[in-house]
């Protein structure tokens, strides 16, 4: 994961690829990320979950009833060498609820004792991705193992202060630095 701190261009990036006129550079930009951090890093993503192997990935629905394809979805379709695990958000919490809700997501037509690769565009609290996390092994599922593009930290809440000091102290971005802890 990545650190997305807002007016700087990974979090510009996570806001125009959605928006109601997607940049094709953010499209590009975060395209290239996923894929090539899940190339790098896909035999220490599935040492996570071992012994198993990923079966299915799925990706955190929008909660804001966006028609269509959501827009993490269409940037890795015809990439992903696994099959994709639809979910729904359940209508009855508001788009901007950020709290974890074990109803929060209803997911459809799962396998049994699938391994599910959850793909996420931004984490803010990470609610979305425990919920969704918790409604795939309710459903089923055998593992899952979470992948986000971006952290968002926002220089205007007092908290985040001290990382975005850090952050900024600290190296570049590194995309063989895996998840795990393990060398790619």
């Amino acid at each position: 994961m990545s650190y997305a701190i807002q007016n700087e261009q990974h979090a510009f990036n996570l806001v125009m690829y959605k928006s109601s006129r997607p940049t094709a550079s953010a499209k590009a930009a975060l395209t290239a990320l996923i894929l090539v951090f899940l190339r790098k890093h896909r035999i220490c993503l599935s040492t996570a979950i071992a012994p198993a192997q990923f079966t299915h990935y799925a990706v955190v629905p929008s909660t804001r009833a966006r028609p269509g394809t959501h827009p993490l979805q269409a940037l890795i379709d015809g990439s992903m060498t696994l099959p994709p695990i639809n979910a729904r958000a359940n209508d009855c919490y508001p788009a901007d609820d950020r709290d974890f809700h074990p109803d929060r997501f209803v997911v459809e037509d799962l396998p049994p004792e699938a391994n599910i690769l959850l793909l996420d565009d931004t984490w803010t609290t990470g609610a979305r991705v425990q919920s969704l996390s918790h409604a795939l092994k309710d459903a089923g599922a055998n593992k899952v193992a979470a992948v986000v593009l971006g952290r968002w930290v926002n220089p205007s809440w007092p908290d985040s202060q001290a990382l975005i000091s850090h952050l900024r102290r600290s190296t570049t971005f590194d995309l063989s630095r895996c998840v795990v802890g393990r060398p790619a």
